[in-house]
């Protein structure tokens, strides 16, 4: 299908040129006929509208209700003041919703309310995911049935100008709002695009994709010119917030390449991802990343790896307490458990430690906790053809006094992941810059 999906992140729905922007975008390629918004981008001094719509759904302050609004008048200077009453009306309704979709319906108000008045502002036509996407009810979390392919196609093959699609949710088997995870915006576009067989995606942001997140490091990182889907997944996964991490997969079983760009700097290209790429031998590394906020559990016992069915029964119990993992690297008789601390808290912790030690069997057996740990990620294809990557990245971490907690390359050898403490992170990402210097800006 001769299409384009362009998806549009908050920073590029801050004021009224950022509006008028998105017309200019779309009426250059006659291809640009589907928009995919997040919600208004947050101002300066202020949170961003979903933890303000977060707040509203907890405590019904109307002070914060008046915010929103006021902030939508200031960006849609051109609309008449009866355009904004469909939206307020809206979120009244969506605030007498109760039950566990309650959040969900209230903190997705700002993607319809930006989708619908970027819509009337640009004579475009507005979509309500209803009609495009049906999720399970894991109400914040939840996934994209397959019966969404079909809706998306029957919806959206025929239209003939160009529509706007809030992103981030839409409604479960029994008519209930729901959400998907944060930054779902991106997973929206991406499943659009792939449901219609798009040319391209694009992810029209503030930056193209860069090295490494400007804040951890002392001079500017280079913009990625080519990154392949599973560099960037490995990226997005581990702290790159320009993408969502889930939002690759659709696209990549599809075969459609991602254009990751700035709004504001367009028609300037940015970041392409794609299947593949070429890459030089003396640039084995496109990319780090570092992420904060997990925690371990270690698990101790001599004739641990003799004991039969133990990782089944630690993964039972994660899963019996609702808690996903990240990594479960290991050696001879220890195993630990890489998660999410922000997962658990102190009653939690301490059952599933319990509930671990259990499962390993007797008094020789060690349950310890680790926390405030962070995952450092060097991606890059040519990583597994460099002979000495390795020791040069444990080198420079020795070097900078930054001490490894666990380690993983996987067997595709594709990037290689460093568990370290939360407050070395910067101070180990500076340390590789300076050891693979092309990651820098020239």
């Amino acid at each position: 299908m001769s299409l384009i999906v362009s998806k549009y992140g908050g920073s590029s729905s801050t004021c009224t040129e950022d509006v008028k922007r998105k017309k200019f975008i779309a009426e250059a390629d006659p291809r640009r006929k589907i928009i995919v918004l997040s919600a208004h981008g947050k101002l300066a001094g202020e949170d961003k509208d979903t933890d303000l719509l977060i707040k509203l759904s907890r405590n019904s302050d109307p002070s914060l209700k008046q915010k929103l609004l006021d902030k939508a008048r200031f960006i849609y200077t051109e609309l008449p003041r009866a355009a904004f009453n469909e939206v307020e009306q809206e979120l009244e309704r969506r605030l007498q919703t109760t039950g566990e979709s309650r959040e969900d319906a209230i903190k997705s108000w700002g993607e319809y309310a930006c989708a619908k008045l970027t819509a009337n502002a640009l004579g475009f036509e507005f979509i309500d995911p209803r009609e495009l996407f049906v999720l399970t009810p894991e109400f914040g979390n939840a996934k994209i049935l397959e019966s969404s392919r079909g809706l998306i196609r029957k919806r959206l093959e025929t239209i003939k100008g160009v529509c706007v699609i809030p992103g981030f949710y839409g409604y479960t088997e029994d008519g209930l709002i729901a959400t998907l995870s944060r930054g779902g915006s991106d997973l929206t576009g991406a499943y659009v695009a792939a449901a219609l067989g798009a040319e391209i995606y694009e992810n029209f942001t503030d930056s193209p994709v860069l090295t490494t997140d400007p804040k951890l490091i002392s001079k500017n990182p280079a913009v990625i010119k080519q990154i392949t889907y599973k560099e960037l997944r490995d990226l997005s996964y581990s702290g790159f917030g320009i993408f969502h991490p889930e939002a690759v997969l659709p696209v990549k079983k599809e075969g459609i390449p991602i254009h990751v760009r700035s709004t504001t700097k367009f028609p300037e290209e940015g970041t392409y991802v794609m299947q593949n790429r070429l890459c030089r031998t003396d640039r084995p590394v496109v990319g780090i990343a570092f992420k904060g906020g997990y925690c371990a559990i270690d698990i101790q016992k001599d004739g641990l790896n003799e004991q039969r069915g133990v990782g089944r029964k630690l993964l039972e119990i994660l899963d019996r307490n609702k808690l996903s993992y990240e990594l479960m690297p290991g050696a001879i008789d220890d195993i630990s458990i890489i998660l999410q601390q922000n997962q658990m808290g102190d009653q939690l912790l301490n059952r599933v430690m319990g509930e671990m030690y259990g499962a390993v069997g007797d008094n020789d057996a060690e349950v310890k906790h680790r926390e405030n740990l962070g995952i450092l990620v060097v991606a890059g294809k040519g990583i597994s053809q460099s002979g000495n990557i390795e020791s040069r990245i444990h080198g420079a971490l020795e070097r900078a006094h930054v001490n490894d907690q666990f380690g993983s390359k996987g067997s595709t050898k594709r990037c290689i992941i460093c568990g370290i403490y939360e407050t070395d992170g910067p101070r180990a990402v500076q340390a590789l810059f300076e050891e693979f210097p092309y990651l820098f800006a020239a």
